[in-house]
């Protein structure tokens, strides 16, 4: 690899620490996107981080309920 952060580098970067917390949020992240091709998430810069901290995403109404409280329940 290039001269960048390694793998551990970045995760010792992550407020908080790096947990299995992060991994569900991230498949919930994935989740919500392959059903509506789009991310959960979206905006810039602090923006988006806010959107991200406080949960701020909306699931279609054509979303299946078993789905749509799967996704709700990784991005909490």
């Amino acid at each position: 690899g290039g001269g960048g952060d390694s793998d551990d580098d970045t995760v010792r970067k992550v407020p908080g620490g790096y947990d299995a917390k992060l991994d569900v949020w991230a498949v919930g992240c994935i989740a919500y996107e392959l059903l509506t091709l789009q991310p959960a998430f979206v905006g810039e810069g602090l923006q988006l981080l806010q959107r991200i901290r406080h949960g701020e995403y909306t699931i279609p109404p054509w979303v299946s309920v078993g789905m749509a409280r799967f996704v709700r329940a990784a991005l909490c």
